[in-house]
């Protein structure tokens, strides 16, 4: 059975797309109609005031970019989801090792740029303490936002990328895919992207070494339902 996959510039021009659209053009038409509804003008260093709508924002953006994942995968000739998007399952044990993995290294890599003087980004704990619907803030940050983001860096871009005709071309495309991670956490100081950033090269590896994306989805998860408990705090 043929499993074509679309090549390494064409990966990064779909996936560039499914950004564009699905996060910066639908979630900004997402706040500037809910900033029209208040009469008050968006403000990028003041987003607490749309808290909600930003929550709307990330699920809606969510779906389309899901969908538009799955269209482009399928619009490839040969091209195979199970093996694009692999679903497979993983021993509970596998997923319990990556996911202490994952932990020491945010957990970790936290108390380092603390012990230097860094400061945390107080604007998403703003935001998330303006919410008023808690259902679509779990809808939004526990399940839109991993599911997506891991369809699209663990599974559509290192889909595309690993089979570049490249030495190590599996950890240059979770690199790659890391880099586009932290790239979509612009709200965060740059100590906080590169954290990201690591984290996102353990979700790589994991997607590869368990060869499913059940693996850094979970891990995903978890991190947000633990961020969204620290910010609560």
């Amino acid at each position: 059975m043929k499993d074509a996959r679309w090549n390494g510039w064409l990966t990064i021009a779909w996936a560039s797309l499914v950004v564009i659209v699905s996060q910066m053009l639908i979630g900004s038409a997402v706040v500037e109609y809910h900033a029209r509804a208040l009469g008050i003008k968006p403000d990028v260093d003041n987003l607490a005031p749309f808290a909600d709508a930003l929550m709307q924002g990330v699920a809606l953006g969510g779906l389309v970019g899901i969908l538009m994942i799955v269209g482009i995968v399928r619009l490839k000739k040969d091209s195979q989801i199970k093996a694009y998007l692999p679903f497979s399952p993983v021993p509970l044990l596998d997923v319990l090792k990556w996911l202490a993995i994952a932990t020491a290294v945010t957990v970790g890599s936290g108390l380092i740029f603390q012990s230097l003087g860094f400061e945390e980004s107080s604007e998403m704990s703003g935001v998330m303490n303006n919410v008023h619907s808690l259902p679509m803030m779990y809808l939004a940050v526990v399940l839109a936002a991993p599911i997506f983001e891991e369809l699209l860096c663990r599974g559509f871009v290192i889909s595309g990328l690993e089979r570049l005709s490249l030495p190590d071309a599996g950890a240059i495309a979770v690199a790659l895919s890391s880099f586009l991670w932290a790239m979509l956490h612009v709200q965060y100081h740059a100590h906080e992207m590169f954290q990201v950033f690591l984290l996102g090269i353990v979700l790589g590896f994991a997607r590869l070494k368990t060869k499913s994306l059940v693996t850094p989805i979970v891990i995903h998860v978890v991190n947000n339902v633990a961020a969204l408990i620290a910010l609560s705090q």
